[in-house]
């Protein structure tokens, strides 16, 4: 018997040593509420890590609120975040305004803030940032896909704006002749879920119509992502005002449908910045791009994010391609440097178009001020469809064009990988028969086997 005890108690060291191995390699983490929601995302983990400061977050939600839970267990998951991170200090509490009426009025009248609702709030400043109860959830209702909750990407949002100290930068979605905007939640042809991650990069994310709104001044970016109809004049003449005066643009061309180009305000706008309209690029030809390296001795933004996809994008059929056109600019100091981003397939120099041009002009002593633009084939690419579907190499190359068009480090696109998320196999319903496998059976199977080892002894 004294063997028996040994041989068990040496198997049982043996399998918690390989199951520590084991963990040690792969970690996973679940949730076994009902709610069945995930915890924190690493990608939001890794945005608290920017912040330092002090802050509190508040949870006025009712016991009797669908969503009051789910708050909670958030709310918890924040605070367990925040203790391993040096320089933030965060705080979590939920008020139930049935049973705390004063606070909760307090609350609401301090911060303008509605029921159902979440507030983080500074106490050095005694400023907020108030999340509604509709915030909490994707933009998908009604009878399409269910609805996702994404709390956790809205409130650490709210607290690197809150405790940001510089000016914040603004990209600017232009929605003039039926461009694409950051508003339309369609599954398809919406660009909310890349503006979620322009967020997600801290920039500010507004909408501008140039056939009513002027372009405001400072360091912006403006988008221009398909438009579908020919600009009003109105529109290119404040578009050429802008980008004379140092504003960046990200031009996206879809082709699908009436073709946009046709507009000669367009063209003669981009022949002003030495980039040529060229023909239509096939499925073939756009299906393996690649990407065309810079000759500079300091990475950008964009080298970068096409050195870690290998420029390797899903387009859309058919794509526009483009030429330089600086010989026909005349030789002067602000002349614009065009140059290709990405090739088509078998191109690698690109000698029959880019899919992609990047144009830089630099500042001159006659008064010109430095600008850059990024001119795009295809604008289906960066739609919802695309980015939700894990299309990440197109998600890394329009970030990196923004941080290039804002000439931020190198540093902002590299840390936004998209890190490999590991899904468990075990369904919810399976987790109670892992449990007892691990805990009854388990155990059971060594002492049996020592047993039988016992019995056939001589």
């Amino acid at each position: 018997m004294r063997l028996g005890a040994s041989v068990a108690l040496l198997l049982a060291v043996a399998l918690t040593v390989l199951l520590n191995l084991f963990s040690s390699r792969i970690y996973w983490r679940g949730t076994f509420k009902e709610e069945r929601l995930s915890p924190l995302t690493q990608r939001t983990k890794s945005l608290l890590n920017t912040a330092a400061g002090d802050v509190e977050l508040i949870g006025l939600f009712s016991a009797s609120t669908p969503l009051r839970d789910s708050v909670a267990a958030m709310l918890s998951e924040f605070q367990e975040a925040a203790e391993g991170i040096s320089g933030l200090h965060l705080t979590t509490r939920m008020v139930d305004p049935a049973a705390n009426a004063a606070e909760a009025v307090a609350i609401r009248r301090r911060h303008n803030a509605p029921l159902s609702s979440i507030v983080v709030r500074s106490p050095e400043t005694g400023s907020a940032r108030v999340i509604a109860a509709s915030q909490l959830l994707d933009g998908a209702s009604g009878s399409g896909p269910a609805r996702h909750f994404i709390a956790d990407q809205r409130v650490a949002l709210a607290i690197c704006d809150l405790l940001r100290t510089e000016t914040p930068k603004v990209v600017y979605f232009l929605t003039d002749a039926g461009a694409y905007s950051p508003r339309e939640y369609d599954s398809l042809d919406g660009y909310s879920f890349i503006a979620g991650e322009l967020r997600m990069a801290r920039y500010d994310v507004e909408t501008l119509d140039l056939s009513v709104d002027e372009v405001p001044e400072g360091d912006n970016v403006l988008v221009l992502a398909g438009p579908r109809a020919r600009l009003t004049r109105r529109a290119i003449e404040r578009l050429t005002t802008a980008l004379a005066s140092g504003a960046r643009l990200l031009l996206l061309v879809d082709v699908g449908g009436e073709d946009e180009l046709d507009d000669d305000g367009l063209r003669a706008l981009l022949g002003l910045w030495g980039v040529r309209v060229g023909g239509l690029l096939s499925r073939a030809e756009t299906s393996s791009c690649r990407a065309v390296p810079w000759e500079e001795e300091k990475p950008n933004p964009i080298d970068l994010a096409l050195g870690r996809t290998g420029g390797a994008l899903t387009l859309g059929s058919p794509a526009r391609a483009f030429f330089p056109a600086g010989e026909s600019l005349p030789q002067t100091a602000d002349r614009p440097r065009v140059r290709p981003l990405l090739a088509p397939r078998g191109d690698g120099n690109a000698t029959g178009g880019a899919v992609a041009m990047a144009v830089e002009r630099e500042a001159s002593g006659t008064g010109v001020r430095s600008t850059r633009m990024v001119v795009v084939g295809d604008a289906r690419f960066a739609a919802n469809a695309m980015m939700s579907t894990g299309h990440d190499a197109n998600r890394l190359f329009f970030l990196g064009c923004i941080d290039w068009l804002f000439q931020r480090d190198t540093a902002a696109t590299a840390e936004r990988s998209t890190p490999r998320v590991l899904h468990s196999a075990v369904t919810p319903d399976g987790w109670p028969w892992v449990v007892a496998a691990v805990v009854v059976v388990w155990p059971l199977a060594i002492l049996l086997f020592t047993r039988l080892l016992l019995i056939r002894r001589p």
